[in-house]
């Protein structure tokens, strides 16, 4: 082989070599982006929920797990103003931002995880569907329940991982008189004293609130969404207008606080009981503790603030989600 033969031949394989190297990078560049376009918008829909609700949320949680004194009677906050006054009055106001490190990561990690579970899993369905001859248009409204409800439910499920420790030592900082300096000092306490198992307090009636709730959620969200746009351009999945997301969004916050709010109620009671000492010996024995204390109407203390609050928490939730996936996914 001659001089300039090999070195032709080495320019080629150079050649060759950049461009597959260049293609492989372009793949990498492509893979990050769809996960940046399905991740990103539910981590700051997270941060909106957090920085938009806490207040309320400290709220309903004080209400949620107070107790009656010693001899059964007189409880500590009458109402939701009540106690909004008296947090302000005794604590000062930033004690309702009290805890707000552990939800705002935990969050930005649960709606990370909540979107895109509940579109992969979507997804699938409505391939499955397809698959076996049936269109996505005119569905009847119990198939489109099923399909919405499940994909959410799962998302719900698979967040509850996330969820069940964030609210554990949400909860904790939260009380009254919470010995705990922030997040981070009762995530050690917790931990140093009972493991990661520990952090894990209220799993079973997290993942079933979870479960309940936001298979509405998602629903809820959905079912609006595609009465406002019509079912043509909700097929088409055109961009949502802002009025759109704000409305669906509200419907969303009532779906899945008003499906699975007794079963929240536990769950708080139980994140919120002794770590060395606990009152309740399961989710059972606690909710037969609040009934025999308030009959039905305990497993619905702190549903007030809860609504209200699910108005611009969940409106700002879907403004942002649907805001972000418009600009990551320009048409």
């Amino acid at each position: 082989m001659s001089g300039e033969t090999q070195i032709h031949s080495t320019k080629v394989l150079s050649t060759s070599t950049v461009y597959e190297a260049t293609e492989k990078e372009e793949v990498l560049h492509e893979k990050f982006f769809r996960f940046v376009q399905a991740v990103l918008p539910g981590s700051l829909g997270g941060a909106a929920r957090v920085l938009t609700g806490q207040p309320f949320d400290t709220v309903k949680v004080r209400l949620q797990i107070q107790e009656y004194d010693s001899k059964g009677v007189g409880l500590q906050y009458a109402n939701s103003g009540d106690c909004l006054r008296k947090i302000v009055k005794q604590e000062g106001p930033m004690a309702l931002y009290r805890g707000s490190l552990a939800p705002l990561v935990g969050n930005i990690l649960l709606l990370s995880v909540h979107f895109p579970v509940f579109s992969a899993v979507r997804k699938s369905l409505e391939e499955t569907e397809l698959k076996s001859g049936r269109l996505l248009t005119n569905k009847s409204p119990l198939d489109f329940f099923k399909t919405i409800y499940f994909s959410g439910a799962m998302a719900g499920l698979a967040g509850s991982l996330v969820s069940t420790p964030v609210e554990h030592v949400r909860i904790k900082v939260q009380m009254k008189g919470s010995v705990f300096k922030g997040s981070v000092d009762c995530a050690k306490t917790i931990i140093s004293e009972q493991g990661i198992r520990g952090m894990y307090k209220g799993f079973l009636p997290t993942t079933i609130r979870d479960f309940q709730g936001y298979g509405f959620f998602f629903y809820c969200y959905e079912v609006t969404l595609k009465y406002l746009k019509g079912e043509q351009e909700y097929l088409e999945k055109t961009a949502t207008k802002p009025i759109y997301a704000l409305t669906a969004g509200v419907a969303a916050g009532f779906g899945l606080w008003g499906s699975m709010f007794p079963i929240d109620v536990i769950k708080s009671k139980m994140q919120a009981d002794n770590l060395g000492s606990p009152r309740f010996k399961s989710m059972i024995h606690c909710a037969k503790v609040i009934y025999a204390n308030d009959g039905l109407k305990g497993f619905w203390r702190g549903i007030t603030p809860t609504l209200i609050r699910a108005i611009p928490v969940n409106a700002a939730i879907f403004l942002t989600v649907e805001t972000s996936k418009a600009l990551l996914n320009p048409k």
